[in-house]
């Protein structure tokens, strides 16, 4: 079914010079589980994929070039001892191949190389002195506000909806006042307005040690209050 994409890695399975995985070949060893070729191999390859350019053949392409991401080796000579004496001293000099293994080039599945040509950035026009100076669009200006108050906006948000949560606490205790703890009810809510205000004020939602202490000290006393009308109409009905 994928003809052209099995005769692509055919010939680069057999393509030559190449090192085995974990075999010890041209001065190096290969640690991988597969094969590594030579940097000519990879090319071809990559030319044969792009040239067959089907589903196939791209999904090979990406997975061997972009996620397994093999690399190639090139050969050089070097001159090294290739005979030795039994006693451990060479016995000839030679040259030999030596691999220098090199990271691979992503595989371009688009081919945007080939079918298309870079588009030039415009030039900016230096205005001359005196001139006036083009103005951005209002939307444009609306959308960088709405970037650099996207943060602080966010941080406001967050710190109210935990001071809604402590003041759904307090409303939660006051529920429990029966009908004598009315006029107390009415005199903590406009209290607690009143720290509503002071605490609403920081748009920064960053509350300071003092605020804090404040109005935990404002809700013991609020709860004492309450406590001690419903002993006293408690004692007044028995």
């Amino acid at each position: 079914v994928f003809h052209g994409a099995d005769l692509c890695c055919r010939e680069h399975d057999h393509c030559v010079p190449q090192i085995q995985s974990f075999e010890f070949q041209y001065g190096i060893r290969n640690y991988k589980l597969h094969t590594v070729s030579h940097c000519d191999c990879d090319q071809r390859f990559r030319q044969c994929l792009h040239a067959v350019n089907d589903t196939m053949s791209t999904l090979v392409g990406i997975m061997f070039f972009n996620i397994l991401e093999m690399p190639c080796f090139t050969l050089r000579e070097t001159k090294q001892c290739v005979e030795w004496h039994w006693w451990g001293g060479c016995k000839r000099n030679g040259s030999s191949s030596k691999a220098e293994l090199h990271k691979p080039t992503v595989f371009n599945y688009s081919n945007a190389e080939a079918n298309q040509t870079p588009t030039p950035l415009p030039h900016r026009v230096r205005q001359p002195h005196g001139s006036p100076q083009p103005h951005s669009s209002p939307s444009q200006k609306g959308k960088f506000k709405a970037s650099s108050l996207s943060v602080s906006s966010l941080n406001t948000v967050k710190s109210k909806k935990r001071l809604l949560k402590k003041l759904e606490r307090a409303q939660r205790k006051k529920s429990v006042i029966g009908h004598r703890g009315t006029t107390m009810d009415d005199r903590g809510d406009s209290e607690e307005a009143k720290i509503k205000r002071s605490l609403f004020s920081h748009q920064s939602g960053k509350h300071s040690f003092q605020k804090r202490r404040q109005w935990t000290q404002e809700r013991k006393r609020r709860t004492t209050k309450a406590q001690n009308s419903t002993i006293r109409f408690k004692d007044s009905i028995y």
